[in-house]
């Protein structure tokens, strides 16, 4: 098997690419970067087809996207991915491309004041420009897939964590402040979040590259873990005091006090989380 990945030097991509190689398959990576095996940018509007021709890949799991910390939620370019997703899988479907796999997000799902997502029934209301391009994207490369009878899944990520992620993001910012390299912010303590091992991430997008599901799969760890607690750990291993942290809780308006997913049809694939939120952290401090 030959597997294109789209976004191999990102937080996720890396460790698709990672996991892909342990399994033994070949990687075609797609990208503007110099080190991609196949130079495209996938926002220029130019056809595809020569570059899928190139690849030559029998399954395609699309990672790439905008993901500036800060900026993602609201950006305009997210439109913009939504046109360079269509193109991309279109071009590798007609290139003879068998299995496609994209990414999405939770950001899909109306989140309500508890929300426990589950594929099939919860309401599908984004409330950002992010979250309604993922679920645009979605319905339109399950359309382009369907025309070319080519099998599709979707996976909707909760939170990866892990080392490398952009250090604007949760945890790295609660390190930062623990470590006083930056001041104590405004944390939602009381918040429960769903957090996932990258390593674990990327296990479960090359499992549905490997399988014949098709639809939406949720990829979390299943179970919420409270914000509070986590900084309560983090403190403790790193002997720092959380206080100035914990003075500053407070629930930000239209927040979710929990948000995980169901990850039942994910796990009947035979993946299983292999790093638990604590070791999580442990790798990341390490």
């Amino acid at each position: 098997m030959r597997a294109l990945v789209t976004g191999a030097t990102g937080f996720v991509g890396r460790a698709v690419v990672d996991s892909l190689g342990r399994r033994g398959v070949e990687v075609v990576t797609l990208g503007r970067h110099a080190d991609c095996d196949v130079r495209v940018d996938l926002l220029d509007v130019a056809p595809l087809d020569a570059a899928m021709r190139r690849a030559a890949a029998d399954a395609l799991i699309h990672v790439a996207w905008y993901a500036e910390h800060g900026k993602f939620w609201t950006a305009p370019v997210n439109t913009q991915w939504v046109a360079a997703s269509e193109r991309l899988v279109e071009a590798f479907c007609r290139a003879g491309g068998r299995r496609v796999v994209g990414v999405g997000t939770c950001a899909e799902y109306e989140w309500a004041r508890e929300a426990f997502c589950v594929e099939a029934t919860t309401p599908l209301r984004p409330a950002t420009l992010y979250g309604a391009s993922k679920h645009q994207a979605n319905q339109a490369l399950t359309a382009i897939c369907t025309t070319h009878g080519v099998p599709f899944a979707w996976a909707r990520l909760f939170i990866p964590i892990g080392k490398g992620e952009p250090p604007g993001r949760l945890i790295p910012s609660v390190i930062a402040a623990l470590r006083d390299e930056r001041e104590p912010f405004a944390i939602g303590g009381a918040a429960s979040r769903d957090f996932l091992h990258v390593g674990d991430v990327g296990e479960a997008l090359v499992a549905l590259a490997l399988s014949d599901g098709v639809g939406a799969f949720n990829v979390g760890a299943g179970q919420p873990t409270r914000i509070a607690d986590m900084v309560d750990y983090l403190s403790a291993v790193l002997g720092k005091d959380a206080e100035p942290l914990r003075r500053l809780y407070a629930m930000r308006a239209g927040e979710p006090v929990s948000l995980y997913g169901d990850t039942t049809r994910l796990r009947a694939l035979g993946w299983s989380p292999r790093v638990s939120m604590q070791a999580a952290l442990d790798l990341i401090l390490s």
